[in-house]
């Protein structure tokens, strides 16, 4: 899956852009944790310094360059980071809400 915005677009703009970005992840992921399929990593890229900043405070972690952008990854399964751990409990509240596979 990716998500970009455009550095060629105004900021108002491309603000509400990443917003949208940014919310349609989050109840995309929620739609996983609910089928009880656990992703273990996220990757992100910027070249923008604020869409940097935004990565670096959701708690992602710089893991090198791809040309002219920065790489990020959050290990979603032992981050500290608050959509990490707002992850891990949808996915043990969708577990807890799953029907039993036992016959």
């Amino acid at each position: 899956m990716g998500m970009a915005t455009s550095p060629e677009v105004d900021a108002g703009k491309r603000a509400y852009y990443g917003r949208r970005l940014i919310s349609g992840l989050i109840r995309f992921i929620q739609e996983l944790a609910a089928k009880n399929i656990t992703i273990t990593k996220f990757y992100a890229t910027s070249v923008t310094p604020t869409g940097i900043a935004i990565l670096k405070n959701a708690g992602f972690q710089d893991i090198g360059q791809i040309g002219k952008r920065v790489a990020f990854e959050l290990d979603i399964m032992n981050s500290d980071a608050r959509l990490a751990k707002q992850y891990r409990m949808m996915l043990r509240k969708g577990k807890a809400e799953a029907p039993s596979q036992t016959k």
